[in-house]
């Protein structure tokens, strides 16, 4: 305990910075404030690196960064703040290859329960002729063949017969998306591993059903559309 006239020494450094701890032992408000004006500086500085860290990680894996999907990723990992999390990579608690993996992870789930699939049968399609056939171990043939495996049509482009198409390989089956999908850049750049190429086999066989846009312009009057 310090006594009035007690001479102390005081030891510097260019090195430290200020702890969190600091404002237990200070008195004045003048020294807290400024301890909080330091500690808060700090933490955006770690808080840049980090986001440099992640940024650079993602690019260089080639994916691009959602922020809706990071900031649930973050309150998925019980971060009270985003500042916290990033303090946290920035201390090499958090390894931003693991980040990133959970952050693929979240974004495949998200993205798989969409509403947006809508269910059909491989029965409507048939085979062409054996001479018509392309032959390729590395395409999904969309035919008869498929008959009993679980794929869907993507409800967010309706693919139907004859249109430019790819397989996405999930948990709920394989999803069949036209390539001018407004989802498939996402795709493509997230879950790459996941893609297959796929194509039409055949001709439809009896009646199929699709979904379809139709858009009428015309005067506001009644039986417009009968």
């Amino acid at each position: 305990m310090l006594k009035s006239g007690d001479q102390v020494e005081i030891n510097t450094s260019s090195h430290q910075s200020p702890k969190q701890d600091w404002l237990n032992y200070v008195v004045t408000s003048k020294a807290k404030t400024r301890i909080r004006q330091l500690l808060k500086e700090e933490a955006g500085k770690q808080v840049d690196i980090a986001k440099e860290m992640l940024s650079r990680r993602m690019k260089n894996r080639k994916i691009d960064l959602d922020d809706p999907l990071l900031m649930q990723l973050i309150k998925k990992l019980k971060y009270k703040t985003v500042t916290d999390f990033y303090i946290d990579i920035a201390a090499e608690k958090l390894e931003v290859n693991w980040v990133i993996d959970r952050y693929l992870e979240l974004g495949s789930k998200e993205f798989e329960h969409r509403d947006f699939l809508s269910a059909t049968s491989a029965d409507s399609f048939v085979l062409k002729p054996s001479s018509q056939e392309i032959k390729s171990s590395d395409e999904l043939i969309i035919d008869q063949n498929l008959t009993g495996v679980d794929y869907r049509l993507a409800k967010c482009c309706n693919p139907i017969y004859g249109d430019e198409i790819f397989g996405f390989v999930s948990s709920q089956g394989i999803k069949i998306h036209r390539t001018s999908c407004p989802n498939a850049h996402d795709l493509f750049s997230r879950f790459g591993y996941r893609i297959l190429k796929a194509r039409w086999s055949g001709k439809t066989s009896g009646t199929a059903n699709y979904t379809s846009v139709l858009r009428i312009i015309g005067n506001d009057q009644l039986n417009i559309v009968a």
